[in-house]
């Protein structure tokens, strides 16, 4: 299952990464952002794989899942 996601990430990553305007301290974020409504994080081990494909702790993945969820309630 974590080639599912190892694959999905690396199409977002490339993505995001391809936003030259983007700073660099909010890729991740707009990774996680993105990866979210595709169900990404429903899949077991999920948030270690992207912590280590991005170079983040796992916290700072749930801290930004936390935020996409919140983001997501307010545009629905």
């Amino acid at each position: 299952m974590s080639g599912l996601v190892s694959s999905t990430m690396k199409m977002v990553m490339n993505r995001v990464n391809n936003i030259k305007e983007l700073p660099s301290s909010d890729k991740d974020k707009r990774i996680v952002k993105a990866l979210y409504p595709k169900g990404i994080f429903d899949t077991r081990g999920a948030i270690d794989v992207i912590a280590k494909q991005t170079g983040v702790s796992k916290y700072t993945i749930y801290n930004y899942l936390r935020e996409a969820k919140v983001e997501t309630r307010e545009e629905a």
